[in-house]
């Protein structure tokens, strides 16, 4: 998720969008040829999430091997250097899931356990749906909470660990929002439907 922010922070930095034209027109402040660095930026936004999150972070040369060598390392080192520059050495941004794990942590062990993970896949879902991800991370996070709840027939009351400013109108949307696009784009895995048919 990390990632993605970071990407969507250095596309709104450095790609305007002409609305007049029926393509959208890429003009960009650092001249990014976008055929080259068509791999490049995403893997370096992935690649500082990594550094920012985990404790070991991935070595540019798997990575490398992981996208079939479409780039080289040096590119890499290039491409994370000029993300770096545009966002003014500042990657690290209030996602939907640390918003999620702060709230959680107001609440029972047995209630983290119970919605954590349905909160985790959602936030991971809402990532797919551009009109989801558009979002503020509160919103989302609460939406998230709330369908998770939904999911498992537990009512909003369910949430009342999460503060009272934070249960907004927006949020109960963006929560079908999600339910609904989970309902059109997710399906389950075979085995699942196996089991639920047993």
């Amino acid at each position: 998720v990390l990632a993605i922010s970071i990407f969507d922070r250095f596309l709104a930095k450095t790609v305007t969008v002409e609305p007049s034209l029926v393509k959208v027109a890429l003009a960009t402040q650092h001249d990014l040829d976008t055929t080259t660095q068509a791999v490049e930026m995403p893997l370096a936004c992935f690649i500082m999430a990594c550094k920012f999150c985990e404790t070991y972070a991935p070595r540019l040369t798997d990575v490398v091997v992981a996208v079939g060598n479409r780039c080289a390392v040096q590119q890499l080192r290039e491409a994370e250097n000029q993300i770096l520059a545009c966002l003014h050495w500042d990657i690290h941004s209030l996602t939907a899931l640390d918003l999620i794990d702060k709230v959680l942590g107001f609440t029972t062990p047995r209630r983290q356990q119970q919605i954590k993970r349905k909160s985790e896949m959602g936030v991971k879902v809402a990532c797919c749906s551009r009109s989801i991800s558009k979002h503020k991370p509160a919103v989302l996070a609460v939406g998230v909470l709330l369908n998770a709840c939904a999911q498992q027939d537990l009512g909003e009351d369910y949430l009342d660990f999460v503060p009272a400013f934070l249960l907004t109108n927006e949020a109960r949307a963006c929560a079908q929002q999600i339910k609904a696009f989970i309902a059109d784009h997710v399906r389950a895995h075979p085995s699942a439907q196996a089991t639920a048919a047993a």
